[in-house]
């Protein structure tokens, strides 16, 4: 790998992902030579995904309205961060300006090239795709072939280029911070170090926004959660990393195994449901998380939402060790696991394992 991909990867603590630097390679040798600022933005364009639209997630605009409605706060001090070409931001412009809140709005995003876009308010057809036609006439000014974002909807808003991971350490407090799709391309490290400092850049009872049904495990040890319509929104409480986080854990002794009291607060079944629509693999990473953590009860919740009809035999496998790990049968999810890969040496260490409880 070129050494400048890697030291600009480990500047913003993105993943290294081979399909993608190779994509950046091609473009890099198809280019020729480049100056590292070139590259630099070469990487934040095409490592990262810039796609988004106005009202993604409508259900999220809906709830977040009528809190405002509701909410005895009048002014609200909110940050962006990811906020690529501005379509989030502005939309939340445009649903606190139907209310009588007052506001100030922070977009930020490393890619100069999105930023300046932003900035412009300017957005084709694509961005406007999912509003209806009373809405862009409420919202926008079409000339020509583009969307400009209305003046009235600019004021209270701005749009910097920064690293995320340095920029919530060095500012403001704020009321709610959206952080919606971005996480994906970090390091756990790097996740876990950035949902703490999002925690301390919040003000008590403030919120934290995710994508829909993304999940990650360590976000409860640091927030509440809300959850309506199968929304959830993180609220920052007084909680420590630790408390209340005891989970199960299970100890061998001569073949037999002793069970200790589980203390955990982690299986609610709406939580679970906000993740059912994401993809298999991005579940399993999930799962795996839960189970380097010693979360066994959360995880078997949620690996039964998936299992029944798949043909994964990680999920299988899965589902027979944490039934090990909560002294229940596992001897049907073994057979499947078996059935579907007889080669993972695992499984049968498993079988033995389970053959040697009885």
């Amino acid at each position: 790998m070129n050494n400048s991909i890697k030291e600009i990867l480990d500047k913003y603590g993105l993943k290294y992902d081979n399909k993608r630097i190779k994509n950046i390679e091609n473009i890099i040798n198809y280019f020729g030579e480049i100056s590292y600022n070139e590259l630099e933005n070469i990487i934040l364009e095409n490592y990262t995904i810039g796609e988004s639209y106005f009202f993604r997630d409508k259900d999220l605009w809906k709830i977040l309205k009528q809190f405002f409605l509701r909410d005895k706060k009048q002014t609200y001090n909110v940050l962006s961060l990811g906020c690529s070409r501005g379509e989030e931001v502005y939309t939340f412009s445009f649903i606190i300006n139907d209310t009588d809140k007052d506001y100030k709005i922070t977009g930020v995003d490393a890619s100069f090239e999105r930023i300046k876009q932003a900035k412009e308010g300017k957005y084709k057809k694509w961005s406007v795709r999912k509003l209806t036609k009373s809405d862009i006439n409420k919202y926008f000014e079409k000339k020509g072939d583009y969307y400009f974002v209305k003046d009235k909807f600019k004021k209270h808003i701005e749009f910097e280029t920064a690293n995320i991971t340095n920029y919530i350490k060095n500012n403001d407090k704020y009321d709610i911070i959206f952080l919606r799709r971005v996480l994906i391309y970090f390091t756990e490290m790097q996740i876990k170090s950035i949902l703490k400092n999002i925690k301390s850049s919040l003000n008590d009872n403030g919120l934290l926004i995710l994508g829909h049904g993304e999940f990650y495990p360590y976000l409860t040890k640091l927030f509440d959660y809300e959850i309506t319509n199968n929304i959830v929104l993180w609220k920052k409480t007084n909680k420590e990393a630790t408390e209340n986080f005891k989970t199960k854990k299970t100890i061998y002794s001569n073949n037999k195994i002793i069970k200790e009291k589980k203390s955990y607060n982690l299986n609610n079944e709406k939580l679970i449901d906000t993740l059912s629509n994401i993809p298999e693999e991005e579940y399993l990473e999930i799962i795996e998380k839960l189970i380097s953590e010693k979360n066994y009860a959360f995880a078997y919740n949620l690996i039964n939402k998936i299992s029944d009809n798949s043909l994964n035999y990680l999920i299988w496998k899965y589902k027979a060790f944490l039934e090990i790990q909560l002294n229940l049968d596992p001897t049907d999810s073994l057979n499947k696991a078996i059935f579907l890969n007889s080669d993972d040496d695992e499984l049968w260490a498993l079988k033995r394992l389970n053959g040697n409880r009885r």
